[in-house]
């Protein structure tokens, strides 16, 4: 149901990646969720608002699940050197299989991204901190914040 879930949210038109997908049962056949989607920085509010609409709209019809929230991850063509270094740094360390809602905000030099590693990994933890580490050292004067999500 996830995986059909997500497959219906990211093949709207405008829709990078979709994540974070929730869902609450209710009981049989009644689910609520939430999800976060990727989308071009450059939309305005009344493109996303028409098209999170459509999205719901969509999960309802094709699903019978009523999306409560979604949530939204810009994508901002102005860090893409900064995020394919970040996106480098992480992609060296094994057990990672994803990273996404990359956020950046030069002026105040502060960086967000979640990833998810491989339940596989010994020591989850152990790697994140490493992760954050590594990218600590390529950008000293920011400040990182890393979450550890699940793939789920």
């Amino acid at each position: 149901l996830v995986s059909a879930v997500k497959e219906t949210v990211c093949r709207s038109k405008g829709v990078l990646g979709g994540y974070d997908l929730i869902l609450h049962s209710y009981g049989p056949g009644r689910f609520i969720g939430s999800v976060h989607i990727e989308v071009p920085a450059d939309m305005t509010a009344a493109e996303i608002d028409t098209m999170e609409r459509r999205i719901a709209d969509e999960v309802y019809n094709e699903h019978r699940i009523v999306l409560a929230g979604i949530g939204i991850y810009s994508n901002n063509k102005l860090h893409n050197d900064l995020r394919s270094k970040v996106v480098s740094i992480i992609h060296a360390h094994d057990g990672v299989l994803q990273i996404h809602g990359f956020f950046a905000d030069s002026e105040n030099k502060q960086m967000s991204f979640d990833i998810i590693l491989d339940f596989a990994l010994r020591d989850r933890t152990a790697v994140l901190e490493h992760i954050k580490s590594d990218v600590q050292k390529e950008f000293p004067d920011w400040n990182i914040n890393v979450t550890m999500d699940l793939d789920i």
